[in-house]
């Protein structure tokens, strides 16, 4: 009995002794890569600027070796053609960007920090702005980040850096309950109704990281919360 076997030659084309030479399947087109510059970023030399079509093909690998300050301008690049970026990069990014920024915080000069602050907060609004994040999660995350720069820089410098203000300003108002209600409700959380229940984590979860900010820049709006807190689910 004859077998008809298929086999590789040593060139592309797979050959049966049956069928003869079978074309092989075209090659997918080589993937462009952007040129490069002595800034590390895509685009012309010599206009010193970047080139946003070419910033978009970046993928997230390559912008996680960036180093800090050349990532942070292109994602502002990125962010001025956010509606051309796949929505699931959004999170990736403003994770990218506050990890880098709060692991050299403490090794770059303030003029620096207050670049990358910037582009952290830009990558944020454009995460909200196509629904990835919330509005209340986006003020978590700007809470959290300006609670974690604290921890290894002066609350002088990090008030200057950041609109600490502003950000713990829309916290509060943020938050889902009064403070008199959280008050009465707090103590019999256990009895309450699970929309109730949520209602009050909610606000421990804004309340967390301002909590934690006021220890180095005190707020007397917070006072009042700072009993609540500890009662919250």
């Amino acid at each position: 009995m004859y077998v008809c076997r298929t086999f590789r030659s040593t060139t592309a084309a797979r050959t049966s002794p049956c069928t003869g030479p079978r074309p092989s399947a075209s090659a997918p087109p080589p993937r462009t890569r952007p040129p490069r510059g002595r800034s590390g970023l895509p685009g012309p030399e010599t206009t010193g600027r970047i080139n946003r079509d070419w910033v978009l093909m970046i993928p997230l690998n390559e912008l996680a070796q960036m180093k800090p300050l050349t990532l942070a301008r292109a994602l502002d690049s990125r962010q001025s053609s956010s509606k051309d970026i796949d929505k699931q990069e959004h999170l990736a990014l403003v994770q990218l960007i506050t990890a880098r920024t709060i692991s050299v915080a403490d090794q770059i000069k303030p003029a620096e920090l207050a670049q990358l602050w910037t582009a952290s907060m830009s990558t944020l609004k454009a995460a909200e702005e196509v629904g990835v994040l919330t509005t209340e999660e986006g003020i978590i995350r700007r809470l959290n980040f300006i609670a974690a720069l604290l921890l290894k820089l002066p609350a002088p410098t990090v008030a200057q850096i950041t609109n600490v203000n502003e950000v713990v300003d829309s916290g509060l108002r943020q938050i889902p309950v009064s403070i008199e209600d959280a008050r009465d409700l707090a103590p019999i959380w256990r009895e309450l109704e699970i929309a109730q229940i949520r209602t009050l984590r909610s606000a421990k979860n804004l309340l967390t990281p301002m909590l934690l900010i006021k220890r180095k820049l005190p707020n007397a709006r917070l006072s009042g919360w700072e009993e609540v807190f500890p009662l919250l689910p």
